[in-house]
């Protein structure tokens, strides 16, 4: 069956019908050279437009950085967009980076089953420190807190002479099995670990030697703290201490510093009224330094900004952190499993509980006390705690 090509001639509108085979003029005698210049320029710009639709759709991915860079960077469009749906990347470094998901757990997105010739980037652990150092770095450009946080933290810092370590404790960030690690390397871990802690291990604050804090914190090469998600350390002190194992001298305590700063003592310590007493409390850094140790933000405990850490663990990847971190130490062991946590602080049914007790105005007032905790340690705002959840 012979293909048809119609063609009008001209003036007289009339259409001839040109069988191909029977064709042996060049392709110009069919088509006049101006329609094929304007079907080459129409081809052109479609081809144009199609490769910024991709453009766009690779720019959105990876946060804006230089299209001409990543396409330098890999073999084909395909690979390319098959590494930006695995990995997110930091518009400010241009570099792959772990993001965290509400409950603080690392974002390492192994993406979909791996395809034929596909590639896939696995942020590694190493990687991970190095951007949540970055983090800091970055984010105390805008806040320093100057030399008495830095005192502060110096009082909560332990000194491992043996292994060139420095470790900042924070109470509800997984601490106590740090402790344990660390008195596990001198002596069989016995019950009262934390009272005993103080007889093999001093404080920095307690290097009053000429000279020798600052030789420590020059020449040690492992220093570390541990964060976990504001709101969820908040709730783990809550429900800890007050609802399922009450400690008296804690809730007594909260209520005489209620009534002290109400006149009104309230019958029981409930999160509501525990968080107006936080808020009102909190209008400085003087007043947030007063707040318990327990409850008290995590970037006044350790001060981030003044005092260099080289790794910042989090809670939420206790375990593989750890691990690492203890290579770093050069020591051959490794980091004790947690006891399941009865509470279940870290759980979004556990937060969302204990927050529907709040109002917005509650909620803003802490994320105001606890934003640089937020954005140092990159922890996102609950996506779950809407204002539809909350109760008013």
């Amino acid at each position: 069956m012979m293909t048809l090509i119609s063609r009008q001639s001209g003036a007289d509108d009339h259409t001839d019908l040109l069988y191909i085979s029977d064709l042996k003029l060049p392709s110009y005698d069919i088509m006049s050279r101006r329609f094929r210049r304007r079907s080459m320029f129409i081809i052109l710009v479609l081809s144009v437009q199609a490769l910024y639709l991709i453009l766009v759709r690779i720019n959105s991915h990876i946060g804006g950085v230089s299209i001409r860079q990543n396409l330098g960077d890999f073999k084909s469009i395909q690979q390319l967009l098959d590494t930006t749906l695995d990995v997110q990347i930091d518009s400010r470094h241009e570099q792959p980076v772990a993001r965290f998901h509400s409950d603080g757990t690392d974002q390492e997105k192994k993406g979909p089953a791996k395809q034929p010739n596909s590639h896939v980037y696995n942020v590694s652990r190493e990687e991970i420190f190095r951007k949540r150092k970055d983090l800091v770095l970055d984010g105390c450009k805008e806040y320093t807190a100057g030399k008495e946080c830095r005192m502060n933290a110096y009082g909560r810092t332990l000194v491992d002479e043996a292994h060139k370590t420095l470790f900042c404790e924070i109470f509800k960030v997984g601490s106590s099995n740090w402790l344990r690690t660390f008195l596990g390397f001198v002596v069989d871990v016995t019950p009262n670990f934390r009272e005993r802690i103080g007889n093999y291990y001093k404080r920095l604050n307690m290097c009053n030697k000429p000279g020798e804090r600052d030789a420590i914190l020059k020449d040690y090469t492992t220093r570390f703290m541990f964060v976990r998600h504001p709101f969820s350390r908040l709730v783990s002190c809550f429900a800890d201490k007050i609802v399922h194992d009450p400690d008296m001298d804690f809730i007594e305590r909260h209520l005489k510093m209620i009534e002290g700063e109400t006149g009104t003592r309230p019958a029981n310590l409930t999160f509501s009224n525990f968080v107006d007493y936080i808020i009102q409390v909190s209008v400085n850094d003087e007043g947030i330094d007063k707040l318990d140790p327990h409850i008290k933000p995590m970037y006044r405990t350790c001060c981030p900004c003044e005092v260099k850490y080289d790794f910042i663990g989090h809670l939420e990847t206790q375990k593989e952190d750890s691990d690492f971190i203890l290579k770093q130490m050069g020591v051959n062991v490794t980091f004790p499993q947690s006891d399941p946590i009865a509470t279940d602080s870290s759980g979004k049914g556990t937060i969302a509980h204990y927050f529907n007790q709040l109002n917005p105005e509650q909620i803003s007032g802490l994320y105001k006390i606890y934003m640089w905790d937020f954005q140092l340690f990159g922890y996102d705002f609950p996506d779950y705690l809407t204002l539809q959840d909350i109760k008013t």
